[in-house]
């Protein structure tokens, strides 16, 4: 059956890979933006782009009419996430999506607080077949963002993780595997998935890897919270992001991000890319 499918997030680390991923299988493909005349990837016939913004239930029907599927996403930390979700899922509710991959973040499950959590319970409360996702930290940190820059500008990868291990996953592992129960979501119906690298290393390794890739030296500096939320601070980082990092910093160091899951590669029949190749293939972000 061909199934159409709803990707939210599409300019996104994850949705822009699950969008070349969906390519490979035999579904219709419709992706969200707030600005699709500004999106590069118009060019492919089969992929159909619409405006869609969560604080503007307006533009609900459109992106969800004659649906089967929805590739729903939540920024991890936010602590406002299941308050945006809810008008959404209720709309959901009432159309003829049968099956949401609802992507979260691992520890989800063990920290009812958390905002992304009350997302997989206002799911799992809703009726629809769902799919949580739990992807550990993206690798793509490094590449993009502060991360990225400083790598590339300083070699210094300063972070108040001491050296705690980190099970680092792969954005396209995670397109990979969403894509996969995407498209045939019948073995996944109403389960859970905690997302993870085949390996866990911590920052020394991490930059020892981009070292290697690119052939400069890269150093990792552990620094205390405060210190880092000074730092922060002086880059005019807006403070609940501040406190949304260094609280995923927290766990980190804690060691819950340690461990490591067989789910990518049960799913996709593939091992998880590991960190080296990770900084192989993106060597030119350091440049």
């Amino acid at each position: 059956m061909n199934r159409k499918i709803l990707v939210m997030g599409a300019t996104g680390q994850v949705g822009t890979k699950l969008i070349g991923e969906l390519l490979k299988y035999d579904v219709s493909i419709r992706a969200l933006t707030r600005n699709p005349l500004q999106v590069t990837q118009r060019f492919n016939t089969r992929v159909e782009w619409v405006e869609f913004d969560i604080l503007k239930p307006a533009t609900f029907h459109n992106a969800l009419k004659a649906i089967d599927s929805v590739f729903m996403i939540s920024r991890p930390g936010d602590e406002q996430a299941d308050t945006f979700a809810k008008p959404l899922i209720k709309y959901i509710m009432d159309s003829e999506v049968d099956h949401i991959v609802n992507l979260s973040a691992m520890g989800s499950s063990e920290r009812p607080d958390f905002s992304i959590r009350k997302v997989e319970i206002l799911l799992e409360d809703s009726g629809i077949n769902f799919t949580h996702l739990r992807p550990n930290f993206f690798m793509q940190i490094f590449s993009s963002g502060p991360l990225g820059n400083s790598i590339k500008t300083q070699q210094k990868i300063i972070l108040p993780a001491e050296d705690a291990k980190l099970s680092f996953v792969h954005s396209g592992d995670i397109a990979t595997v969403a894509a996969k129960i995407l498209s045939n979501p019948i073995d996944h119906i109403n389960k859970a998935y905690t997302l993870t690298g085949g390996e866990a290393i911590d920052h020394y390794q991490v930059a020892e890897h981009i070292s290697n890739a690119i052939g400069r030296k890269v150093e990792y500096y552990s620094v205390q919270s405060d210190d880092m939320h000074k730092m922060l601070q002086s880059l005019s980082i807006p403070e609940d992001v501040i406190q949304r990092l260094l609280t995923m910093y927290k766990f980190v160091r804690e060691g819950y991000c340690s461990p490591i899951t067989e789910c990518i590669n049960d799913i996709t029949g593939q091992p998880p890319t590991t960190f080296a190749k990770f900084a192989s293939e993106q060597y030119s972000a350091w440049l």
